[in-house]
């Protein structure tokens, strides 16, 4: 569906020849042009949209974690209650050993706890 606009033309008198001007033609070459978007191309559109804030919300999220992770392991380093804590509850809820063996040196633990071991 085209788009209608009213539009006055401007006209230039140049060696007594009227000439459209070169703006009349953009605005008519754009008007033939143009086109309403369906819904599938709004639809799209706000798609896009939103994937963009869900992954700005990610980078935050991960930003978060990034921070207050570090603020714990620096509380640590002075704290040695707060590390027995901190040690006690990772082996509560490290289940996988790819996680464990990550965190374990940052942290002091030696292992993971029997009861989280997979059987061979």
């Amino acid at each position: 569906m085209k788009i209608g606009i009213c539009y006055i033309q401007f006209l230039i008198l140049f060696d007594g020849v009227l000439m459209k001007s070169i703006l009349l033609q953009r605005v008519e070459k754009s008007l033939n042009t143009r086109t309403i978007a369906t819904p599938e191309q709004k639809q799209n559109r706000e798609d896009k949209k939103q994937a963009l804030n869900n992954k700005a919300d990610a980078k935050e999220l991960t930003r978060k974690k990034i921070i207050v992770g570090g603020t714990i392991l620096k509380a640590i380093e002075e704290d040695h209650v707060l590390k027995m804590k901190l040690q006690q509850l990772l082996q509560d809820h490290i289940f996988r050993q790819s996680d464990f063996d990550i965190v374990a040196d940052l942290i002091g633990l030696d292992e993971l706890p029997e009861q989280h071991k997979k059987p061979q």
